[in-house]
């Protein structure tokens, strides 16, 4: 029995522990990623309390007659193990509405019929729900095999500087529709590679997938970055052949820094000028960016509260000085800044519980550009918060 109740105490404790993080502002990055990590792991923790309450209750029948101590450790276990259900369980009683709200604002942004003008193919790779709890236990299946991959690929030398990337081809004959990935970090940070579950998918469904390196901040400011990425869709055309890629059907997607980069690129690559030693750049039909700064001078002036990666610190190093020494910078690294003409269609996607790029930054994009006449669409998960689809079955 002792063993039991201590089992109960762990369970429910630690349940509680993670889940409580869920409702509430962390203080520090290391918190702020365990409460990412809670919300979409929170079936998990809904089990883990609850089976640490089922413990305590049985410890505490099996154990009449030990004393009071027993009794209020079997029950404090208990009432540990129920509360942490109540907060695990928040993401759930969300989920309902966030799919439906998800639902809406895709008809809203791309018409109410768009499913029916999605050719076969296209209907095929349509999940058919937004939410599968055997997905979500056994995880997502990936025919790995089906899909070749070949790394290390060297696409733009630049100030001694060789940027690589990796090439995920999909199964059938093409030509197939292209993905341009582009990893986040705070354009200081990372490096392809970040999510090859993502890539592999993907690329099963039928994209060739481009998962890119590009200068971090640390090496050259803004636009170094945008360069590298439009060299490397200057890169999908010149091999297109040899890929199966068709380079009139891009998409760039990215996630936090990369995201802004891939709107920045989709919005930019049909106007700037060709990049030095760099090949026409594929065309790009939409951009897919996850959780985006969009308005670098509002996030630099307004940083998150509270501030865990320095906010300003990172911009001001990304852009290669304040909003008063570089303004141009500024204004050219901001996405709406670019929709004097039409731009492809957008999907954005935003983590309404977001410390680092707060969600205000979707409306800050979609409202000017449609008010242009772009198509924009924006899903807003309310629970997740900064690097949720790492977790690729949450």
């Amino acid at each position: 029995m002792t063993l039991l109740l201590i089992l109960a105490l762990l369970c429910s404790l630690l349940g509680l522990g993670l889940a409580v993080t869920i409702p509430f502002t962390m203080p520090t990055s290391t918190l702020s990623l365990i409460r990412t990590g809670a919300t979409e792991l929170s079936p998990w923790l809904v089990g883990l309390s609850a089976l640490g309450g089922f413990f305590s209750l049985i410890a505490l029948l099996g154990g009449q007659g030990r004393g009071r101590a027993w009794a209020v450790a079997c029950l404090l276990a208990t009432a540990a193990g129920v509360a942490g259900i109540v907060f695990a369980a928040l993401p759930l009683t969300q989920l309902s509405g966030a799919a439906e709200k998800a639902d809406a604002a895709m008809r809203e942004g791309l018409g109410s019929d768009y499913t029916a003008k999605l050719p076969p193919a296209g209907s095929a790779m349509l999940r058919p729900t937004q939410f599968s709890l055997d997905n979500f236990v056994k995880g997502i299946a990936i025919s790995v095999d089906s899909v070749h991959v070949t790394m290390d690929i060297p696409y733009r030398t630049v100030n001694g500087h060789t940027l690589l990337l990796d090439r995920y081809e999909p199964p059938g004959q093409g030509p197939h529709p292209g993905l341009l990935v582009i990893h986040g970090g705070s354009w200081r940070n990372g490096d392809k590679g970040e999510y090859t579950q993502a890539s592999y998918y993907f690329a099963e469904r039928g994209y060739v997938v481009y998962d890119i390196q590009y200068r971090l901040s640390g090496e050259a400011p803004f636009p170094a970055q945008l360069e590298d990425v439009e060299c490397a869709l200057g890169y999908m055309r010149e091999h297109a052949a040899e890929s199966g890629l068709d380079p009139e059907r891009v998409v760039t997607f990215g996630r936090s820094a990369g995201a802004h980069l891939a709107l920045l690129s989709a919005y930019r690559a049909a106007r700037d000028p060709q990049q030095a030693g760099c090949g026409k750049p594929a065309t790009v039909k939409a951009t897919v960016a996850y959780y985006p700064p969009t308005d670098l001078l509002d996030d630099y002036l307004h940083p998150a509260q509270p501030d865990l990666i320095d906010g300003r610190g990172v911009i001001g190093a990304f852009m290669g000085g304040t909003p008063e020494q570089v303004p141009q910078r500024y204004a050219e690294a901001t996405p709406q800044h670019w929709l004097d003409r039409p731009v492809p269609p957008t999907l954005l996607v935003m983590a309404g519980a977001d410390q680092l790029v707060l969600p205000r930054n979707a409306p800050a994009l979609s409202v000017p550009s449609r008010a242009a006449g772009n198509k924009v669409v924006t899903v807003t998960i309310p629970w997740s918060g900064h690097g949720f689809d790492f977790i690729f079955q949450g």
